[in-house]
């Protein structure tokens, strides 16, 4: 695999987008992923906002995320690795949305990057799988999974994104989304 890339994975405080509490993220480079972690976000909402459903998805409570960076700290952290390749998410609709939230309630104009989702790029590998859902891809490929914790949930997207592309038979994510009749997804400032 020639492919480089930052897998990502978002939890939120509540429904609405623009309550990011953590993100996971994995680097992936040549094919391996060289490092992952979990940077939990102060999404600066009083306790009440908070949803206890998301809570009882995620574990992340508000007392979790006091004194953590806001979202804009965190994304100068990360926004470094979009200048390496693009980003991959599961379900990646959900991830960009909570991103480009995130980036409008923050005043932060970002560099433009691309994006890809594992999830339809599974659907284009394995058409056969009636869900493309992440826990039910990570079983099917044997890739250990803890669900909803957010560097665990990436690192399994990074790592369904290089199963799809051997299994269509190529070496990129360009190739793949070329022979998938996929495209990318853009973040740009002017249409984040």
């Amino acid at each position: 695999m020639e492919e480089s890339f930052l897998a990502i994975d978002f939890e939120t405080a509540n429904a609405q987008r623009g309550s990011a509490c953590a993100l996971g993220w994995a680097q992936f480079q040549d094919g391996r992923a060289l490092d992952s972690g979990r940077l939990l976000i102060n999404p600066q909402l009083p306790d009440k906002q908070w949803d206890s459903f998301n809570i009882a998805i995620h574990g992340i409570e508000p007392e979790d995320v006091r004194g953590a960076p806001t979202f804009a700290e965190v994304w100068r952290a990360i926004a470094p690795c979009t200048a390496a390749g693009p980003l991959v998410a599961h379900n990646a609709s959900f991830d960009m949305s909570v991103l480009r939230a995130e980036l409008a309630r923050s005043g932060v104009a970002p560099a433009p990057f691309r994006y890809v989702c594992s999830a339809r790029l599974s659907r284009a590998a394995w058409p056969e799988m009636l869900s493309v859902s992440l826990p039910i891809v990570a079983d099917e490929l044997g890739i250990e999974l803890d669900h909803h914790n957010p560097c665990a949930d990436a690192t399994a997207s990074g790592q369904i994104l290089l199963a799809a592309l051997e299994q269509i038979g190529v070496a990129t994510i360009a190739e793949a989304l070329k022979k998938t009749g996929r495209q990318w997804g853009e973040v740009r400032p002017d249409r984040r």
